[in-house]
């Protein structure tokens, strides 16, 4: 039961935390202006958006380098 129980949550979450970094993720980046400049790749959630799509990010980053741009 337990089994299936993780496949059922793997399968469930493991699609909406894709799509929801897909739609949250600007890999060219934004720029925040403010004390100081700085560049963000997320539309919202500031750090823990970064912090939770850390992963991802990095399978990310690797498949599709030319568009990440992280100079200001």
């Amino acid at each position: 039961m337990r089994k299936y129980a993780l496949a059922i949550i793997a399968t469930t979450l493991l699609p909406l935390y894709v799509g929801s970094y897909l739609a949250l993720v600007e890999p060219e980046g934004i720029v925040l202006k403010g004390g100081e400049s700085r560049i963000t790749h997320y539309r919202f959630g500031g750090r823990a958006a970064t912090a939770i799509f850390w992963p991802i990010e990095q399978v990310d980053r690797n498949v599709r380098p030319r568009d990440w741009d992280d100079s200001l």
